[in-house]
């Protein structure tokens, strides 16, 4: 696969778990800019308070067939913001 092939692919599968991941019914946030390998952020907040978690998609390419592609997946948490914690 081509370099301009692996990275659109790369980019192709992130929104296909950010995706999955808005499916669930979780709150996810999109980065502009490559930061710090964070690809998006997902917020939840734990007794009322809001908990930021920083995420990195990563995406391998699984092919059967050179027409029949299949991606694995992973999520990697890369950081964490508690909101509470920087307010002291």
């Amino acid at each position: 696969m081509a370099f301009g092939e692996t990275a659109s692919f790369g980019k192709r599968q992130e929104f296909v778990a950010i995706a999955e991941l808005l499916r669930r019914g979780l709150d996810v946030y999109l980065s502009l800019v490559e930061y710090k390998q964070i690809d998006c952020v997902k917020r939840r907040e734990v007794d009322g308070k809001p908990i930021y978690l920083d995420i990195q998609i990563k995406a391998r390419f699984a092919g059967l067939h050179r027409f029949l592609k299949r991606a694995l997946v992973e999520l990697h948490i890369v950081g964490a913001n508690h909101a509470a914690a920087n307010a002291a």
